[in-house]
């Protein structure tokens, strides 16, 4: 990730970085997660928290960065 970040650095500043499906089950899976919808509930509820507070892109597959041109 972070060569990404100096990949876009001097004209781009990171703004926001988020870590994406960090409890929600990978789509192979997801099938198995919608036959229960508490637990699918639940998974959401979490992922939505832990994406306000702005963390999770060290424990997540995959990250959503967003830049701003200086």
């Amino acid at each position: 990730m972070f060569d990404v970040i100096r990949a876009f650095a001097p004209e781009f500043r990171l703004t926001h970085k988020r870590g994406l499906g960090v409890f929600q089950p990978p789509s192979e899976m997801f099938g198995v997660a919608e036959k229960r919808p508490a637990l699918l509930k639940t998974l959401t509820g979490l992922e939505a928290r832990l994406w306000k507070v702005g963390t999770g892109t060290r424990i997540a597959d995959h990250a959503w960065l967003e830049f701003t041109r200086r």
